[in-house]
C-alpha cells in the first residue's frame, strides 16, 4: 500500500534559541492499538492512554505509555481484566499517582461500564473501580477539579427507548461516587465535551433529541461543581448537529462539532460562540461536497490562535478512510490560512489534542495504515509559532510495549567528550545530510548546525551547566535521538 504524508499551507519555521520541539510519531506492536487521551507532566514528558492487544492476546486492555519531551517511549503498562478494556482520558497528580478514566467490559455481565484507574508513578495499579448502570454505558471525555475529584461524562443506554442518555458521573481521587447525573430524555442524547469554568462550575456538550424539529440539536449545559444547573441550552436550525469539544477563553464558549442535512447526508463542519449566559454571539456551518467534522479544539499560544483537529474525507483524502487536519483558527472561529495534514491508505482517528508548556500543541490519535497490526497510536507535536514537524515519506514505527533501539537512520553514534567543558566531537557510522540539534531537558532547542559528514564539532562552551539531548534529523525528515551529554 501506498502512504503518502503531505505537508500543508506551512508558516515559515525558524529555527533558534526560542525554537520548540515538534516531532510526529507512529507506536504500535503485533496488535490493535489506539491513542485516545494525553497529558503532560510538569518535566515535559507526557502520559498517553488508549487501548491495546499488543500486550497479550485476547481483547484489547487500557494502557499508560509514558514518553519524554522528544516523544522517545520510556515505558508503558497495562489494565484492566478479560473483556474490553479502553482509556479515554489520563491525569497526573505528580507526587500522588496517574489516573486512567474509561470503559470496561471486564465485569460478570460483561456490560460496559465507566472505569476508574489509579497507579503509582511509575505505573503500577492501586486502584481500580468500575461503576454505571445495568445497561451499557460509555466516556467520550473527563476532567479533573481542583479538589482532585473527576467528572467522567458520556452516554448510557439504561433508557426506555433503547436510545443514548447523557450520562454523567462524579468521582472523588480513589474512585468513590459522589453523584449521577442522567438525561432521561427521549431520543439520542449524549455527552461528548466537558471543560472546567473556574474552580466551582463546568460546562458539558454534545447533541439532543429535538421532538418538535424530530432533529438532533446540539446542546451545552452550564454547571455548578455539586450538579446544580445553571443553564441547559439546544442550539442549531436545519440539519442535525452536535458539539464534539469546548473551550472556554475570554468567557466565550468557543464550540466545534458537524451537522448533517438531509440533502446530502454528509457531515459539514460547525462552529458556535456562546456567551456565559448561553446567548449565541455566532456560529457557521459550511455546506461542502465533502464529509468533514471538527472533532477537538484547543487554545495555545499566548495570542487568540486555536488549533482545530479535522476529521474529513475529501478530495484530498488518500485511499479509504478519513485524514486528519490540524488547522489553526481566530478566536472568531475563522481560518487562518495555517496547518498540516496527514494522509494515509487507512481509517485516521482523533483522540485528543491539549496545548504543551511551550506554546505549542500535542495531538494523539489512531491510524490504520503503518505497523504491523490493524491499528497504530500516532501522537503529532507542533512546536511554537506553528512550527509543524515534517510529516512526508513513512515515519518510524516505534514500539508501544516496550523500548526498542532505532538503528533505521545511523547505526551507531559517538559523543564525546561526555561530560564536556566546551567543545563536542560528533562521529557517525556513515555519511548523513541534515541537522543536528541540541535540546535542553525542556525539550527546547537551543542549537541547530547543518551535518553533512561523518565527524562534526561542536563549541559549546557557552551553554550553561546541565544535561542536554543531542537529536540527528535526516534531510528527508527522518528522526533519530543520538544521546544525552553532561556540559560542566
Amino acid at each position: 500500500m501506498v502512504k503518502i504524508f503531505t505537508l500543508l499551507l506551512l508558516s515559515s519555521i525558524t529555527f533558534g534559541l526560542q525554537a520548540q520541539i515538534k516531532f510526529f510519531k507512529i507506536y504500535t506492536d503485533e496488535g490493535f492499538d489506539k491513542g485516545e487521551g494525553i497529558t503532560q507532566l510538569s518535566d515535559s514528558s507526557y502520559l498517553i492512554t488508549g487501548s491495546s492487544t499488543s500486550f497479550e492476546s485476547g481483547p484489547p486492555k487500557a494502557y499508560i505509555m509514558k514518553i519524554d519531551s522528544l516523544g522517545n517511549h520510556l515505558w508503558a503498562k497495562q489494565y484492566g481484566g478479560q473483556e474490553i478494556n479502553e482509556g479515554k482520558r489520563v491525569f497526573a497528580i505528580e507526587g500522588d499517582g496517574y489516573y486512567v478514566l474509561g470503559n470496561t467490559s471486564s465485569n460478570p455481565t460483561a456490560d460496559f461500564n465507566f472505569y476508574f484507574i489509579k497507579t503509582d508513578e511509575a505505573g503500577e495499579p492501586l486502584i481500580q473501580k468500575q461503576f454505571g448502570t445495568s445497561q451499557w454505558d460509555f466516556v467520550n471525555d473527563a476532567m479533573m477539579l481542583a479538589d482532585s475529584s473527576f467528572i467522567l461524562t458520556g452516554e448510557t443506554y439504561n433508557t426506555i427507548d433503547g436510545m443514548q442518555d447523557a450520562y454523567t458521573i462524579h468521582v472523588n481521587k480513589v474512585g468513590d461516587t459522589l453523584w449521577t447525573r442522567q438525561s432521561f430524555k427521549p431520543g439520542i442524547d449524549k455527552i461528548n465535551a466537558i471543560e472546567n469554568v473556574g474552580d466551582t462550575a463546568f460546562v458539558l456538550a454534545g447533541t439532543i433529541w429535538n421532538p418538535d424539529s424530530l432533529a438532533q440539536k446540539s446542546f451545552v449545559g452550564f454547571y455548578k461543581n455539586d450538579q446544580t444547573v445553571i443553564w441547559e441550552k439546544e442550539y442549531g436550525v436545519t440539519g442535525d448537529f452536535q458539539i464534539n469539544d469546548v473551550v472556554l477563553w475570554n468567557n466565550i464558549f468557543h464550540c466545534v462539532g458537524d451537522r448533517i442535512l438531509v440533502v446530502d447526508s454528509l457531515r459539514d463542519e460547525y462552529v458556535h460562540r456562546i456567551n456565559l449566559l448561553g446567548d449565541t454571539l455566532s456560529y457557521y456551518s459550511y455546506l461542502g461536497n465533502s464529509d468533514k467534522t471538527f472533532s477537538k479544539l484547543v487554545k495555545y499560544g499566548p495570542s487568540n490562535k486555536f488549533y482545530i483537529a479535522i476529521s474529513a474525507q475529501d478530495q484530498y483524502s488518500f485511499g479509504t478512510g478519513e485524514d486528519i487536519y490540524l488547522a489553526r483558527f481566530d478566536d472568531y472561529m475563522g481560518y487562518d490560512y495555517s496547518g498540516v495534514i496527514f494522509n494515509a491508505g487507512g481509517q485516521d482517528d482523533v483522540g485528543d489534542l491539549i496545548n504543551t508548556s511551550d506554546g505549542g500543541a500535542i495531538m494523539v490519535g489512531t491510524n490504520r495504515s503503518f505497523g504491523t497490526g490493524n491499528a497504530n497510536v500516532y501522537v503529532l507535536k507542533v512546536g511554537a509559532n506553528d512550527d509543524y514537524p515534517v510529516t512526508s515519506g513513512t515515519p518510524n514505527i516505534n514500539s508501544l510495549v516496550e523500548i526498542i533501539e532505532n538503528s533505521s537512520l545511523l547505526l551507531e553514534s559517538i559523543l564525546f567528550p561526555n561530560p564536556t567543558k566546551g567543545d563536542l566531537e560528533i562521529h557517525l557510522s556513515q555519511n548523513v545530510n541534515g541537522t543536528i540539534q541540541i535540546m535542553n531537558n525542556l525539550g527546547q532547542i537551543i542549537r541547530v548546525e547543518e551535518i553533512k559528514s561523518i565527524e562534526t564539532k561542536l563549541n559549546i562552551q557557552d551553554l550553561s551547566k546541565g544535561i542536554y539531548f543531542v537529536q540527528f534529523i535526516s534531510s528527508e525528515g527522518k528522526t533519530e535521538l543520538l544521546g544525552k551529554i553532561l556540559k560542566n
